[in-house]
């Protein structure tokens, strides 16, 4: 995955969808396995009848009328900082 051209970093070491884009968080040796499950998971949605909804940064299943908010993410680490700016850095557990 080209993270210049499918998404942006907002912590350090891992890679964040852009507004628009299903909403993926992972480290960048885990992007081509997240895109592979959430391909996997919009075909399955899709073939059921179901629609897939991106709204205010976030990604939804729509299923009749219920919407379920949906978001594939890596498992990380939070720490702390010491500056008043930023309250917490993100890390991915593998780092």
């Amino acid at each position: 995955m080209d993270s210049d051209k499918y998404s942006s970093f907002r912590y350090e070491g891992l890679i964040c969808t852009s507004y628009g884009h299903l909403d993926i968080r992972v480290s960048k040796p885990n992007a081509p396995r997240a895109l592979r499950i959430m391909d996997a998971l919009v075909k399955l949605v899709r073939a059921r009848g179901h629609k897939i909804k991106m709204r205010n940064e976030k990604t939804y299943v729509q299923i009749e009328e219920e919407e379920i908010e949906i978001c594939l993410r890596e498992k990380y680490r939070k720490l702390p900082k010491d500056n008043w700016l930023d309250t917490t850095d993100y890390l991915p557990e593998r780092i």
